[in-house]
């Protein structure tokens, strides 16, 4: 090693890094700082205090989506485990999401194990996500968002990976209380952009953004910060390039601009591609659905040839006094569906005190698209009847609702007249999967309808997205009703997750040999 390396520690760090080696795809290559990884590095082990002492005890590091901060922070771990000397370090990752906390441990475990005298000198538990490096009294741990087991620590470094999954502030505060004893302790914040404006992310950014600017003075924060700003035209691949620093590299050029057209097909995902990939903070809701595609779709259905065919039902039982909606998907044989849709609303409702929308009720009700029920509330014997005489004329195999207002009917449609019924839970992890397969058909033209009815209410649907990127309808933030809407993506869940356990010989009856 030349002097140089022995007494520049942003040079010693570029040099163990550079000594490691790849995971994933680009498994046991060399790992090979590219210059802008590099001058991280450099800058936040090389940029010394007066005093001789590390100046940076905080990097605050903003990257897109598929620019590599999953190795980057891995291999910044194993170079404080094992490159700086120092003994009794206690290192930690953490992360608000538990699979997301394990990734950087898996990267570290894979970049020792990969090098004959790292592995030598550590003891590797995945199950417990620890590396153990014993003649140096020292150890790197991952830990999940359990915060209240996690005070007695003492770390000496902390790198909190995707700081927008963090559910609060608390695994954060009881981790950076736990310095007092270290002599240069060091917090790395690593993470895309959010939505929520109220969050400890944003608050860290905003931080953040204000030192780089020279708002504020904080001499102890590296504030590094990948991002396209607000004005920037998300469509333009200069723009990509400011945000991606990896574009072109180990970031498919192709792969991003698939992401940019399907953003333009579906409005939904330009919150999600700039949040994503160009580091943008968006709004936690958003319009869904392209109208351009969804009517590309509409097809004329003559209802008589739907009956008698498989398939599967989605019911939105509103409040009494609105709008309720029973969908229906009938697979084809491309892999697609036919929709059929009945909608109910009562006579009297509050429909016919909100404007516009009490002209449409009247015309769609006029046309057969929707019928009223006696009175003010909506009678569910109506509906009740209504599903029952559906599934005497079709083969319904399984029926989705919400038990919101629907757990009465919903018993006795299984119970009285015999109907496969399911309650189907309103969150996230449960319908993220039917959202996007309903998006995927009306892309590849392949959801058929000619409801005007279910036509509004994707014109009206906003979808939320968490933390984790996993979306739903949003009710609250959509401009009108999105029953049918909700009803027809229940359907499509009974769709896509049924499995037939009819016997063979209902359909072929018994052969004789």
């Amino acid at each position: 090693m030349s002097s140089k390396a022995a007494t520049d520690p942003g040079e010693r760090a570029v040099r163990f890094i550079n000594n490691l080696t790849h995971t994933g795809d680009f498994s046991g290559q060399p790992f090979r700082l590219r210059g802008w990884q590099e001058d991280i590095v450099r800058r936040l082990f090389g940029t010394l205090a007066p005093d001789g002492s590390r100046r940076y005890r905080r990097l605050f590091l903003a990257l897109p989506r598929k620019q590599g901060k999953t190795e980057l922070a891995a291999a910044i771990l194993v170079y404080l485990l094992l490159g700086t000397g120092r003994r009794g370090q206690q290192l930690y990752s953490a992360s608000g999401d538990r699979e997301q906390a394990s990734l950087i441990h898996r990267a570290a475990a894979a970049m020792v194990r990969n090098d004959a005298e790292l592995d030598r000198r550590c003891l590797v538990y995945d199950g417990y996500k620890r590396i153990i490096c014993e003649p140096l009294d020292s150890f790197y741990s991952a830990l999940s968002s359990d915060a209240p087991r996690k005070h007695g620590l003492g770390p000496a470094a902390v790198l909190f990976d995707e700081v927008h999954v963090l559910p609060n502030r608390e695994l954060h505060d009881v981790l950076t209380t736990g310095y007092a004893a270290r002599r240069e302790p060091l917090t790395i914040y690593i993470t895309t952009a959010g939505w929520d404006r109220h969050s400890l992310c944003y608050e860290l950014w905003d931080h953040a953004v204000k030192v780089r600017d020279g708002v504020i003075d904080d001499p102890t924060l590296l504030p590094i910060i990948y991002a396209a700003d607000p004005e920037d035209d998300w469509r333009d691949e200069a723009t990509w390039r400011k945000a991606m620093p990896a574009l072109g590299d180990f970031c498919s050029l192709e792969f991003i601009r698939d992401e940019c057209r399907r953003a333009g097909d579906f409005p939904q995902y330009e919150n999600t591609f700039r949040q994503l990939y160009l580091n943008q903070w968006t709004e936690q809701a958003v319009r869904w659905m392209s109208l351009d595609r969804w009517k590309a779709c509409r097809r004329d259905i003559d209802l008589a040839d739907l009956v008698g065919r498989p398939c599967f039902g989605g019911l939105d039982l509103s409040q009494t006094r609105d709008l309720t909606a029973f969908a229906a998907l009938y697979p084809d044989d491309d892999g697609g569906y036919t929709v059929a849709l009945k909608c109910w609303a009562p006579e009297e409702g509050k429909w016919r005190h909100e404007g516009r929308n009490a002209d449409l009720y009247r015309q769609w009700h006029k046309a057969g698209f929707l019928e009223f029920t006696p009175g003010e509330s909506i009678e569910y014997d109506f509906i009740e009847e209504a599903i029952a005489q559906f599934a005497m004329e079709n083969d319904l195999r399984k029926l989705y609702a919400d038990r919101a207002f629907a757990n009465h009917l919903c018993t006795r449609l299984r119970d009285i007249h015999g109907i496969d019924v399911e309650f189907i839970p309103q969150t996230a992890i449960r319908l993220n999967g039917p959202t996007l397969e309903f998006e995927r058909l009306v892309i590849a033209g392949k959801l058929r309808h000619d409801h005007p009815v279910l036509t509004w209410s994707v014109s009206n649907a906003a979808l939320r997205t968490g933390a984790t990127g996993l979306v739903q309808l949003d009710k609250a933030k959509s401009t009108g009703r999105i029953d049918p809407l909700a009803a027809a993506i229940m359907a499509l869940a009974a769709a896509t997750e049924a499995t037939d356990e009819r016997s063979v010989y209902e359909e072929r009856g018994l052969l004789y040999l």
